[in-house]
């Protein structure tokens, strides 16, 4: 039997564009939804053959052509404009039929299911709630006969699947049956009664007729005999298909029956690597992260020297990796975020580093369950800072226009749809900003979606609604005039986690770590204001587990091999008034540690594990020291070089 959770997340990943492209060849044709749902059953029956092809996608879009084609066809021949018996879609081999248990009573045998166009089949999340309109993974086609069979050859699933179909049908047989029959005898009725002057009825009529009465006109007899037929036809098909299914009684010891089960989702055990089928996606969730692994050459720095292989895995908790897709040569993209719903990754190219967003100068986006990316043609000025929230169904971006930056927001296809604010650009940053905004802006999506907080370097926060319009400025004290924060994360559904100017504390250049209600009450400082012209001592995030709160820190600590300057990254526990700690990380250089999320009593941390630069995927338990590594290359290699968190943040920005 085909694998019915690798179909579900191709068919996720795919119908809403091959639907799409149907509905424009065919000018929305209603004739195009049913070929598309033929093309996907068809997909399901040829699994094991169809998954193996270069494009399924494009298979199933040539599929569903073929059935518009034929189906026209066939529509053109007819010449009465009413459906002949048997051509009701529905009833087609291979149509989507929703299981038995899951059968709703309301549903209507003839309702159309198809993708509405608003719905980016993309954005279901792995075993998660499935919107309204789109076809659920619970819907499954007629597939080939297998083991445990009922007689004919169909699965018991699939009998019952059947016998449901069918009785719906003589249900709503007998339905539409008692329907007429009662409008004929309400008929009867009126008609029987007197009529006053005037036509009316009313009181003084004649009583209305009972029993065989109310039956004398033949029309009325046969509506009646119609009936009948549909209760028993009703009967005769779940005696048929759950009756004929069940072994005959005997006297001797009953056989034993067992029904097919489909087997549980499961993680690969630590340190195993598989593909795209097999990821359980019904479990990515909390404690997944997204990696990219590169195994080009370190150089003195630890940067990655020459041509080399990169990868993106999907990593689940345990240490299982399941490889997304890979790239070789120079021009590999860059990991920059992932959608809160787990189903694509945003990557940048054209001299992006990886991991960041500065200097990316094209954007693509990958769908994590088929590997294919899709390019997305933005303006040259336009920088992507990340996915809107919760679900991740558009793009946050921002613009620099001569003399402002704009907050814009795009579709996964790369289409403007509206401005939601604008930031002055101020001249004393001129030195160091520019049009392309770089490292020098953050926008976040709130965690419900309905709002986006962003700024740009020397500029206040602010706080806008996610259809457009300023809802209020976040001010900071002691950050500078005018105002200057950036926006690192969200601390939880009402804060935003910011990093801010503290100039003269110590020096010009010292920046301070702030929780901001955005609600605009009194902001609280997380750290004690740090940095220095050399770049030393910036830190640029702040986690909380187990109570606790940990920040990373800019550092000289390097490689022998490193030439001397800011290149290192530490962990810090802060503590009583905004001092801090140095963290230790056994099996690690602790010259470059970096956080990237934490969940439970654990960090995730991208840790050097060797020099000149290698660099693993850790989960790190800070309050007993345990470490577990999740991801990592030989000493020879570059290693992990980005990584997000499920539902985390973009990747980090360079601040200072």
């Amino acid at each position: 039997m085909p694998d019915p959770r690798s179909f579900d997340s191709f068919y996720a990943a795919s119908v809403h564009r091959v639907t799409t492209q149907m509905h424009d060849q065919t000018g929305n044709d209603p004739q195009s939804d049913h070929a598309v749902r033929e093309a996907y059953a068809k997909a399901y029956q040829q699994w094991y053959e169809v998954s193996g092809c270069a494009d399924p996608e494009a298979w199933v879009l040539g599929v569903a052509e073929d059935a518009y084609q034929r189906r026209k066809a066939q529509a053109a021949a007819q010449h009465d404009p009413n459906q002949p018996a048997g051509s009701d879609p529905s009833t087609w081999p291979g149509v989507y039929r929703p299981r038995p248990q899951q059968v709703a009573t309301t549903v209507d045998a003839d309702s159309t299911l198809s993708a509405p166009a608003d719905i980016r089949p993309d954005s279901l999340v792995p075993g998660g709630p499935v919107p309204d309109g789109a076809i659920p993974s619970s819907f499954v086609p007629d597939g080939p006969a297998s083991a445990g069979t009922q007689p004919g050859g169909k699965s018991a699933e699939t009998t019952a699947a059947m016998a449901a179909a069918m009785a719906a049908a003589a249900a709503k047989t007998l339905t539409r049956g008692l329907a007429a029959l009662g409008a004929s005898l309400r008929g009867t009725v009126t008609s029987g009664r007197s009529a006053r002057p005037g036509g009316t009825t009313g009181p003084g009529a004649p009583a209305r007729p009972r029993g065989a009465a109310a039956l004398r006109n033949p029309r009325q007899a046969r509506l009646v005999a119609l009936a009948a037929i549909a209760i028993i036809a009703a009967g005769s098909v779940a005696y048929l298909a759950f009756g004929r299914s069940q072994a005959p009684r005997s006297a001797g010891p009953k056989p034993t029956v067992t029904a097919d089960a489909k087997p549980k989702p499961h993680m690969l055990a630590a340190g195993r690597t598989g593909g795209r089928s097999s990821v359980p996606w019904s479990l990515v969730g909390q404690g997944w992260t997204l990696a990219e692994l590169s195994n080009a050459h370190p150089g003195a720095n630890g940067n990655p020297v020459g041509a080399g292989k990169s990868s993106i895995y999907l990593v689940d908790p345990v240490g299982g990796k399941y490889l997304m897709r890979s790239w070789t040569g120079a021009a590999s993209p860059a990991l920059l975020a992932w959608s809160g719903d787990g189903a694509v990754a945003l990557l940048g190219s054209g001299g992006a580093n990886s991991g960041t967003h500065a200097a990316a100068t094209g954007y693509s986006l990958l769908t994590l369950a088929t590997g294919h990316v899709t390019s997305l043609s933005l303006p040259d000025d336009v920088t992507v800072v990340g996915f809107t929230r919760p679900d991740g169904l558009n793009l946050l971006a921002v613009r620099g226009r001569g003399t402002k930056f704009e907050l814009r927001r795009y579709n996964l296809e790369g289409t403007y749809q509206a401005t939601l604010s604008h930031i002055r650009h101020r001249p004393v940053l001129a030195a160091s900003q520019s049009d392309t905004c770089q490292s020098f802006c953050a926008a976040l999506s709130s965690p419900n979606g309905d709002a986006d907080v962003w700024s740009v370097g020397g500029g206040e926060m602010q706080l806008v609604g996610n259809a457009g319009g300023l809802i209020r400025r976040l001010h900071v004290p002691a950050s500078g005039r005018p105002s200057s924060c950036l926006p690192v994360s969200w601390w939880n559904a009402n804060t935003v986690l910011a990093n801010c100017a503290a100039p003269g504390q110590p020096n010009p250049d010292s920046e301070r770590l702030w929780l901001v209600p955005a609600d605009g009450g009194t902001p609280t400082p997380v750290t004690q204001a740090s940095g220095s012209p050399a770049g030393v001592g910036f830190a640029d995030g702040a986690w909380r587990v187990n109570g606790q709160v940990y920040v990373t820190r800019t550092s000289t600590t390097q490689c022998p091999t490193a030439a001397t300057g800011p290149g290192g990254l530490g962990i810090l526990r802060v503590g009583p008034g905004g001092s801090t700690t140095p963290v230790t990380i056994r099996a690690s250089t602790n010259n470059h540690s970096d956080v990237v999320g934490g969940f439970g009593h654990r960090l995730l941390v991208l840790a050097q594990t060797s020099c000149p630069g290698t660099t693993s995927l850790l989960l790190f338990d800070p309050s007993s020291g345990a470490v577990q590594t999740l991801l990592a290359a030989p000493a020879s290699q570059v290693g992990v070089v980005a990584a997000m968190a499920y539902r985390s943040e973009p990747a980090a920005f360079t601040f200072g």
